[in-house]
């Protein structure tokens, strides 16, 4: 861990060019901004060696507090972030907002899990034989004493001297070595970077390093074995292991780098969370958070049929976050904003408060943003009262700043967790 040296970068904020060339970023990776700079487009880490880049999401840390860190505490900022991206990669909750380009690793996280709840479950794969022996303890084989042991006549009796016996033998065959290889080496590669399931049991063991060396053809053994397997839970074994290996042989030299591309979608999903633990209501002006006593049970709205033209009957919006309290007459119409700033009025927000406003006598509208600073609330919108439409007292909408590592860590906790 001394050794380490982490570089921190921030999503949508401008790159300096030798970070680009040291990490080797890719088109993928890079964006402009309005002023036409080389941003980052990306959440997550690249390493190179002992040398870490870590792109942090928007306002999640100021980056000259995040500088002054020790490694140890960095690395703590580093895990929170691979945790929260791995979580809702994996988290089948989540499967339909996932995209097949938010995640760039060729290192299969879903196979080292699924291998490691096999090890957990099961044990190592072992391959059971039967083993004969001379003995008295056990179970009898006659077919074998028969054939194989002395006849002696003894008062009159035939006796057999001595016992054949039959005892279930369980070896370990090259499924097992690939298990024990999956499991340490994602321990070498990530356990700084990852909380990983414990392997300690199996940690002295080590890696075969001829494994990763030759995974061509351990991939190719892997798969005449699964032609000879029967029993489906140890087929399912054999696929994560050719995907794991197949991972690490598609791109070696970065088989490290986790990068997740659409991070605005798992804000989104953790903001949504958060709202649902902990949103009490709004007051003054200002969403209230804390344990409620009663849960709000927001969730994404489709809207249609708003649009009579005849062209756009199709048309749908999608407020993110949704609520309606029948025992008030409230509704919530609240939109996560994954962005560095706003400026200017957001016109969908005010349309959702236009379509929806006759829905309830009191409507809360908020656009949630992240924030490295306390949670706070400011005033995005309070329409002028010459512009009001006659049947609305008021239209405001409000933009809630929520601390983003409350948020994240919430995230973390909320029973999903990968252990």
């Amino acid at each position: 861990m001394r050794n380490l040296n982490i570089i921190a970068i921030q999503e949508g904020t401008p790159i300096p060019e030798d970070i680009v060339t040291k990490y080797h970023l890719t088109f993928a990776d890079l964006g402009k901004n309005a002023k036409l700079e080389r941003i980052s487009s990306f959440c997550g880490v690249v390493r190179r060696g002992t040398s870490i880049l870590v792109s942090l999401p928007k306002h999640y840390i100021d980056l000259s507090k995040f500088n002054q860190l020790s490694i140890s505490d960095k690395l703590k900022h580093v895990r929170l972030i691979l945790r929260v991206i791995i979580n809702y990669e994996l988290n089948p909750a989540y499967s339909s907002f996932r995209r097949k380009d938010d995640l760039n690793t060729s290192f299969s996280f879903s196979s080292f899990f699924n291998i490691y709840d096999y090890f957990q479950n099961y044990g190592l794969h072992l391959k059971n034989r039967k083993n004969i022996e001379k003995g008295y303890s056990g179970k009898i084989s006659w077919k074998d004493t028969m054939h194989k042991s002395q006849k002696i006549i003894s008062a009159g009796n035939l006796v057999f001297l001595p016992f054949f016996v039959r005892h279930n033998v369980s070896d370990e065959d090259f499924i097992t070595k690939c298990m024990i290889f999956a499991i340490n080496y994602t321990e070498e590669l990530f356990s700084e970077l990852l909380t990983l399931p414990d392997n300690s049991s199996i940690a002295s063991r080590g890696v075969d390093r001829s494994l990763k060396e030759n995974s061509k053809a351990v991939i190719f053994k892997l798969e005449m074995m699964r032609r000879e397997i029967f029993k489906d839970i140890d087929k399912k074994l054999l696929n994560d292991l050719i995907k794991f290996f197949r991972g690490i042989n598609d791109n070696p030299h970065n088989v490290r780098d986790i990068k997740h591309y659409h991070f605005n979608n798992v804000w989104e999903k953790a903001v949504e969370n958060y709202l649902n633990d902990h949103f009490t209501g709004v007051q003054d002006d200002t969403l209230i958070f804390g344990t409620p006593k009663n849960k709000f049970h927001f969730k994404k709205m489709i809207l249609e049929n708003y649009n009579n033209a005849s062209d756009h009957h199709h048309d749908t919006l999608q407020p993110d976050h949704y609520y309606f309290d029948g025992s008030q007459n409230t509704q919530y119409i609240f939109d996560s904003k994954y962005y560095n700033s706003i400026s200017g009025l957001n016109h969908k927000q005010f349309v959702y408060h236009m379509i929806l406003c006759n829905r309830a006598v009191n409507t809360y509208d908020a656009l949630i943003m992240p924030s490295e600073n306390k949670t706070y609330t400011e005033t995005h919108l309070d329409l002028a009262i010459k512009y009001l439409p006659l049947k609305n007292q008021r239209v405001k909408i409000l933009l809630a700043h929520l601390n983003t590592q409350d948020v994240l860590e919430h995230f973390i906790e909320v029973g999903n967790d990968i252990k």
